[in-house]
């Protein structure tokens, strides 16, 4: 079952996001003004100034973001409950299904959740980073150098060629993780019961059937 994450909270948010970006481009604009009003001697305190409205400005749409990227969160997972109502409504026997206990319900009780975290997460990190990185070299391009943008323009290739043929070995290792994450969540609740009874032998059988599932063998 594909997560839908784009939706209209998801696009407001990509929207703010390039805004703060944009504000905090501007500040190294401003303090590069700044520093070159100052050493010729020039009217510097309206760079001053400006310089301290967009480090405060900035947080506006900082917060705007995480707002709206939240709402997205939320949308995406109501929507996930949504298609799993559409595919498993009034089908009473996939209760006694194993493989849908182990393998799809976690995706409906927790694991959905965690994943439309993880990737909203990433790619608000991702592309405040790349923008911050574009914005910034077309600042210093402008007012220290334009060789800036000649180094970024090599590089950018290179670390995508890294990215793409690390990518599978990644995904790889993601899925992984994610099903001994899954696995783990799932004995947990047994486990809370194993430790109320405080029978030692109960207890070392299920620590050891816990670590097997996430994948570390003692």
């Amino acid at each position: 079952m594909k997560l839908k994450l784009i939706n209209s909270a998801s696009i407001i948010g990509l929207i703010f996001i390039i805004l703060q970006q944009i504000i905090v481009a501007s500040s190294t604009a401003l303090i590069a003004q700044l520093s070159k009003s100052v050493i010729n001697k020039d009217k510097y305190i309206i760079w001053l100034v400006l310089f301290v409205f967009s480090l405060i400005i900035v947080y506006i749409p900082t917060t705007l973001t995480n707002y709206f990227i939240d709402k997205a969160k939320f949308i995406a997972y109501n929507k996930l409950i949504s298609d799993f109502k559409l595919k498993v409504y009034n089908h009473p026997k996939l209760f006694y299904s194993s493989m849908i206990r182990e393998k799809i319900k976690p995706y409906f009780t927790h694991e959905g959740w965690l994943i439309i975290q993880e990737v909203y997460g990433f790619f608000n990190d991702m592309l405040s980073t790349i923008l911050s990185v574009i914005f910034n070299v077309i600042v210093l391009s402008i007012f220290l150098n334009k060789l800036f943008i000649l180094s970024y323009a090599i590089s950018f290739p290179l670390t995508l060629f890294c990215v793409l043929i690390f990518k599978p070995h990644l995904h790889k290792k993601s899925e992984q993780l994610q099903r001994y994450r899954s696995a783990m969540l799932q004995t947990l609740e047994s486990g809370w019961d194993t430790i109320l009874i405080g029978k030692l032998w109960n207890f070392t059988l299920w620590k050891r059937d816990f670590n097997k599932k996430i994948g570390f063998i003692f």
